[in-house]
């Protein structure tokens, strides 16, 4: 029950240690001191993305070019690879476990 709460709780944490509005000081003038956070060249990033897993990240999702995958792409997973294990939890029903074929950004 508490894996399902983990984001819940989190965000309770979060909120409670963040200050609240209400005491807070006015925004003040940035002064000349604060450039030197800044970054030296100019920003080209127009959208961040932020992936949130609890596990690893897929390859599906790094669009890491992996040259096994085109030799392996659409074969079942070998038995020296998967084992007598159930590999996730939605292939209970499934007969076959291709290999998901590389995906080109």
């Amino acid at each position: 029950m508490l894996t399902h709460l983990s984001s819940g709780v989190g965000s309770l944490a979060l909120g409670a240690m963040l200050p609240s509005r209400n005491g807070a000081a006015e925004p003040t003038e940035r002064s000349s001191m604060d450039r030197s956070a800044l970054p030296h060249f100019a920003p080209k990033a127009k959208r961040v993305l932020c992936l949130f897993q609890s596990e690893g990240v897929s390859h599906v999702d790094l669009f890491d070019d992996k040259p096994a995958l085109h030799e392996y792409a659409g074969k079942e997973i070998p038995p020296s690879i998967k084992g007598n294990q159930r590999l996730t939890g939605m292939t209970s029903g499934q007969s076959a476990y291709p290999v998901v074929p590389p995906l080109k950004p």
